[in-house]
Order: structure tokens, then C-alpha cells, then sequence
């Protein structure tokens, strides 16, 4: 209970915006009421973002269409959490309208924690926010393009986001159907280990019974790929050096390097662009044409779906195939792939609403459903957070994870930096 009370004292100081729904006296009520003894989580403090259902507490979507729904059941997720894990819900987390892009003009920026001039990307923006600020020890934001990774990387916060379906979406206000995932947001792999397997229907066996930490992968067993072209193209020069400092480190700790070629990646990423927008038209279209409130970023940027036909989503859906198709042929003969996070550091709030070029080293995982997690890497222009990203094969999370703990751990000595200034590109 000490620790909800400190929490909900850092919300209440809070100037970020993080925050869409906290209404401390009924959380510290239901906390009082619950039996958390014996409990995995055993009370600790969450924060969800806004697109999941919490019953008889708004979930708005960070949209007008939604602002006064209040579900009458919770989401799976909340409740795993709550029931069986033993959190207690901190409050609903700012995020862009029905989680499309970043920026959300109804509601306001959330600013970063890092640094208040800078964006902290979309669309679990409250989430990685509040877990950066301090405010929530662990968040929960969904990711169908990057929105729980990058916001992680341009906070300085773990990102950890699991295969597709793994973690059931009943009950999460969808973006795109095929491709929503539920991740978490936290300080450290383990927190985030953690947290995630307490949301998903079987045991994972991520951390270690005893000590509830994840145990690094062997250095000597993990082959790690690396590709030098989609996935450096437009990276900042810190960026860049993150990332070579990153393989270093795993190279130097005895881990086997291997370079891959992905050169239909940026296919891919454009087939994810049509399938999300149809997807996400399919569902809003009737609201939509019948005059529903949208907000003009996200109604502009979804009314291009009603352009995108049955065989141009049909041959959306077959580069999808070919990209899962590639990458399982990739993890026959890798563990994990790692790249940066997103190619730059934070960009400033004015331009963040433009920018897209973020989503480039992300969509790639979304789309085909495999795991993915982002680390912090180190730091770049204005010492702003630089990630580093990885993925595993489909149902990988266990290699993901213990790759991630000791990429963590490797960097943690001493940290990479980006040069200052020089580093903006």
C-alpha cells in the first residue's frame, strides 16, 4: 500500500501528461479491499493504457467518438493482472486516437520525461512516460506498428512485446486485427519478464522460479544476426554506434555473429501500411460516414483505407506471408536479430507530428507477429535515449528474453554514448 501511496503522490506532481484517467481515493479503496498476499505481483502498481477495457472506468481511446464509454468487463489482460497477478490499476495512459501515429491534438503532447521539448512517440506515449517519469513502476500499451517499442527506446525504458495472439485481445479496442499486440513497458528485462507472463494463459518460464530474474543467454550458444542494410539505413551516426557497440559487446562476451540480407524489408514495410489503414477503415467506416467526432489527424489518415482495394490488400497479405516465410528461414540459422530501435533519438514535438520515418525498424515484427523487445542502448544528441531492438523466432520469447537480460548486462558497465551535437543528423 506504501508503494501505491508513493505513485499516486508522483501522479499527482506530474506535469507530462501521462495520465488520461486517475482517480486516486476509488484505487486506493479497491487496493484495500484486495486480498494480494501470496501473489505474483502481490500489489504492485500498473498502469494501462487507454484502448483497454477496464470495467465500470472510462476507456476512451483517446478519442472524442469514445469520450464517455465506461466497459461493463474488463479486458483479459486487466484481469490476469489484477485477478490472478495481484496489480493494482494506477490509472488509463494518454495515447494517440485509436493508437494511430503519435500525436494526439484533442488531448495535448505528452512530454518526455528526458527532456519536455521532445516527442515520446506513439502511440503507449502515457505508458512509457509515466514509467520513465517514475510515476508507474510498470505500464501496459499495445504495439501494431512499434507503439510499445519506440516510445520505450525515445524514453530510455524497456519495450517488450510477445508473438502475435500469445497474449489474447479481448477486450482491447482494436487498431488493426491482425497485427495488435499487448506489450509492457518497464526498467529492466526482468520487470518486464515479469509483468508480461503474468498476462499470458500458460507459463512462459522467463525468469527463474527462485529468484524471479531472467537468466542471461550463454554467450557461447546465442548466434546473434545482424543486417547491414535495411535496418542501418537513416540511422543518426549515434544510432549507428550504438548499435556496433551493442554487437561488440555481445561479439567480445563470445557470442557468434551473422550477417543476413533482408532486401524485400522495405516491401514489407509499405504492405503493413495498406493492411493497417484498411484494417483500421474497416472498422471505423460506418462512424466515420455517419459523422462521428474524429479527430482530423486520425479521420484524414484512415479515410485513405477506403482506397485500398480487395487485391491490393490481397497482395498486402501475400508480401506478409513472404516476409514470415523469410524470417523463418532467418531463425534456422539465428537466435535473435538486433537492430536499433528507431533510427533517431526523440525528435523535438513540432517534429514529431510530421514524422513517420520512426516506425522503420518496427513495423517488420508487427506485422508478421514475432516477439521484439527494446533495451536502452545509450545516448545520443542532447543525451537523449537511443534503443536497441531485438527479435526472436515465432513462440521465442524465452530466447528473447534471456538475450535482452544479457545484452543488459553487458551494456550496463558502461554504458555507449552518441557524441552530442555532431550526433544530429
Amino acid at each position: 500500500m506504501e508503494v501505491l501511496h508513493e505513485h499516486l503522490r508522483r501522479l499527482a506532481g506530474s506535469e507530462i501528461n501521462a495520465f488520461l484517467w486517475a482517480e486516486p481515493h476509488p484505487l486506493l479503496a479497491a487496493a484495500r479491499a484486495a486480498d494480494l498476499a501470496g501473489r505474483p505481483l502481490g500489489g504492485l502498481p500498473i498502469a494501462l493504457k487507454d484502448n483497454i477495457d477496464t470495467a465500470g472506468i472510462p476507456t476512451t481511446s483517446g478519442s472524442p467518438v469514445d469520450r464517455d464509454r465506461v466497459p461493463s468487463s474488463d479486458a483479459t489482460v486487466w484481469r490476469r493482472l489484477r485477478d490472478t497477478g495481484g496489480a493494482v490499476l494506477l490509472g488509463k495512459t494518454h495515447m494517440s486516437e485509436y493508437a494511430y501515429r503519435s500525436h494526439n491534438p484533442t488531448l495535448g503532447w505528452v512530454r518526455n520525461p528526458r527532456n519536455p521539448d521532445r516527442a515520446t512517440g506513439g502511440s503507449s506515449s502515457g505508458s512509457a512516460a509515466a514509467v520513465a517519469a517514475g510515476i508507474a513502476p510498470v505500464a501496459i500499451g499495445t504495439d501494431t506498428g512499434g507503439s510499445v517499442r519506440i516510445p520505450a527506446a525515445y524514453c530510455g525504458v524497456v519495450g517488450l512485446k510477445g508473438t502475435f495472439g500469445l497474449i489474447e485481445n479481448d477486450g482491447v479496442v482494436p487498431l488493426s486485427r491482425r497485427m495488435d499486440h499487448v506489450g509492457v513497458l518497464a526498467r529492466s528485462v526482468t520487470d518486464a519478464a515479469i509483468v508480461f507472463e503474468q498476462m499470458t494463459p500458460r507459463p512462459l518460464g522467463l525468469t527463474e522460479p527462485g529468484t524471479l530474474e531472467v537468466r542471461p543467454a550463454e554467450p557461447g550458444r546465442l548466434r546473434v544476426g545482424i543486417e547491414r542494410g535495411y535496418f542501418s539505413a537513416g540511422a543518426q551516426p549515434a544510432v549507428a554506434r550504438t548499435l556496433s557497440t551493442a554487437v561488440a559487446r555481445l561479439a567480445a562476451a563470445g557470442c557468434r555473429i551473422i550477417d543476413i540480407s533482408l532486401p524485400r524489408a522495405s516491401r514489407w514495410r509499405a504492405a503493413h501500411k495498406r493492411v493497417l489503414v484498411r484494417d483500421t477503415w474497416d472498422d471505423h467506416a460506418d462512424r466515420i460516414r455517419a459523422g462521428a467526432p474524429y479527430g482530423p489527424v486520425f479521420r484524414s489518415a484512415i479515410s485513405a483505407g477506403a482506397e485500398i482495394s480487395e487485391r491490393e490488400l490481397a497482395a498486402a497479405l501475400g508480401a506478409r506471408r513472404e516476409a514470415a516465410e523469410t524470417l523463418a528461414a532467418t531463425f534456422e540459422t539465428v537466435d535473435v536479430l538486433v537492430t536499433p530501435t528507431c533510427p533517431t533519438v526523440a525528435p523535438a514535438i513540432e517534429e514529431g507530428r510530421r514524422t513517420t520515418a520512426y516506425t522503420r525498424y518496427t513495423t517488420l515484427a508487427a506485422f508478421i507477429g514475432l516477439p521484439a523487445i527494446s533495451i536502452p542502448g545509450g545516448t545520443g544528441y542532447l543525451g537523449l535515449p537511443i534503443g536497441v531492438q531485438l527479435m526472436s523466432a515465432w513462440n521465442g520469447e524465452r530466447t528473447l528474453v534471456a538475450a535482452a537480460a544479457l545484452l543488459e548486462r553487458l551494456l550496463a558497465s558502461d554504458p555507449p554514448r552518441g557524441s552530442s551535437r555532431a550526433a544530429q543528423s
